[in-house]
């Protein structure tokens, strides 16, 4: 079996859950997890993957592979990356390795194999969206995904130079052509330490237009995670030593630190010619926020982890990330052969407020304050970047 791939493109918590889908699935394995269990004569269903361009069994696959199935990501409640990337072994990621902030900044690693170009928009692991190529900074919203697969090792042959350490691959599910139906979810919790409300939502619907050729899969999802830090700041910036985090002096705070809210969804029309060609057009978009930067300090050598943020002045942090990517694929499956042809248009905004007073605290507070009087000053970075 052969394949041939085309690609252009314009580039503790307490919780009350209600949910009803249309999904099924298998649990996470490895193929040597599937292999081990086949042999003690145990039986499990066979996970398939399409690492190669063409389903088959996880277990047939000659490279190492982490898969998350459909029913995985619903018992574990995986909805962001770093609820996969944190499960799956060998693989790794940073914050603030590019020159653009939080919202497009993070470099995803496996095996520790790493790297970025000059722009930050190329690294040496993959990530894709089906057959779509995206930013490795991009975190979709786990919603309706069939599987998450991560390819370990090179995978250039079939995902090109963007793919040196491996490759992360979000698998949608497809629209059905031959049954309607609709699933939605709710929950709703409390964050220890929270500064606000844990909720969200998703309504997923398909929609046979025509039965057996064209069907339409609808996808809408809401949700907020509450922040668990807590910012300090001088109640008076202005007066001796306001400028100076260190030094006692009246401080006001702000809660709900971390805290991120997105929303989005997707729309995808699909039309069976036949049984050999498909022809899917797609739609998704999404739009985050993040209200702070969502992890604390942990500090070396002790390396304890801190919630209460000192700040000289009060300065508000946020990322905000909104994308929207529509995309035409063709995908014949001949006798002995596949041609995927995967077209699609991306365009990003993002923009970082970051509080980087932290120069001017270091150049005139102590000695220098003695000398010239002069308290540190506020100085926000603010960045805002395109991308299509």
């Amino acid at each position: 079996m052969k394949s041939i791939i085309f690609s252009t493109g314009l580039r503790y918590a307490a919780l009350l859950l209600l949910v009803t889908d249309l999904s099924g699935g298998s649990p996470t394995a490895s193929a040597q997890e599937q292999a081990s269990a086949t042999e003690s004569g145990g039986e499990i269903q066979t996970i398939t993957v399409t690492a190669r361009k063409r389903e088959e069994s996880l277990a047939e696959v000659p490279t190492s592979i982490t898969a998350f199935t459909a029913e995985t990501l619903k018992d574990h409640n995986i909805q962001s990356f770093s609820d996969y990337a944190t499960k799956t072994p060998d693989v790794s990621f940073t914050y603030g390795g590019g020159p653009t902030g939080i919202a497009d900044a993070r470099t995803i690693a496996v095996r520790g194999v790493s790297g970025q170009n000059l722009f930050g928009t190329a690294g040496a692991t993959g990530f894709y969206i089906d057959d779509t190529p995206v930013p490795g900074s991009l975190d979709p919203r786990v919603v309706d995904l069939a599987s998450i697969e991560i390819l370990k090792g090179p995978q250039g042959t079939l995902y090109g130079e963007s793919s040196l350490g491996g490759n992360v691959r979000l698998i949608t599910r497809q629209p059905d052509v031959n049954k309607s139906g609709f699933g939605y979810m709710a929950d709703a919790g409390m964050t220890s330490g929270g500064g606000s409300p844990d909720g969200g939502a998703n309504f997923i619907g398909n929609m046979v237009l025509v039965p057996g050729a064209v069907a339409l899969r609808v996808v809408l999802y809401a949700n907020h995670d509450a922040g668990y830090l807590r910012r300090t700041y001088p109640t008076d910036p202005n007066r001796p030593g306001g400028g100076n985090p260190f030094l006692s002096v009246p401080r006001s705070s702000s809660g709900d630190q971390g805290a991120i809210s997105s929303g989005g969804g997707s729309a995808a029309l699909l039309y069976h010619a036949s049984e050999s060609l498909d022809i899917k057009l797609r739609v998704m978009f999404q739009d985050s926020k993040d209200h702070g930067f969502p992890a604390t300090f942990a500090p070396l050598p002790q390396f304890d982890p801190q919630y209460i943020l000192n700040r000289a002045f009060d300065v508000q942090s946020f990322a905000t990330d909104t994308w929207t990517m529509p995309t035409l694929d063709f995908k014949y499956n001949g006798s002995g052969f596949n041609v995927v042809w995967a077209n699609s248009y991306f365009y990003r905004h993002t923009r970082d407020v970051e509080d980087s007073s932290y120069g001017t605290q270091q150049i005139l507070t102590g000695p220098v304050y003695l000398v010239t009087g002069l308290p540190a000053q506020p100085y926000l970075w603010d960045g805002e970047h395109y991308h299509d």
